[in-house]
């Protein structure tokens, strides 16, 4: 594969002594892009493992503040009945109060 790359970049170039400098400015434009391809992958991945994580962070997000919200209307539940039974309490203090003090 790589005689193969050199026998193209020979026939490109000629074989003649004046373009030794281009052979090696070819070569090290050719290593830059393999390069750059290579740092593009890696990118690629990371991005990908980093979208993940976040989503499930998100997501971990989503279903602590969906418990707490489920938790806190239980609460306002309990805390509405504990106030209906107190003003029961208080309206039959009353009535026994106001037939005591006709009687």
């Amino acid at each position: 594969m790589i005689k193969l790359i050199i026998q193209k970049i020979n026939s490109l170039i000629g074989s003649s002594d004046g373009y030794d400098g281009y052979k090696g400015f070819i070569f090290i434009n050719l290593g830059i892009l393999v390069l750059v391809l290579v740092l593009i992958f890696v990118q690629q991945k990371w991005i990908s493992r980093e979208r993940e994580a976040l989503k499930s962070v998100i997501e971990n997000k989503k279903k602590l503040e969906n418990n707490e919200k489920n938790e806190s209307q239980k609460d306002s539940k309990k805390i509405g009945k504990k106030k209906v039974l107190e003003r029961k309490k208080r309206l039959m203090y009353l009535q026994i109060f106001f037939v005591q003090k006709i009687n």
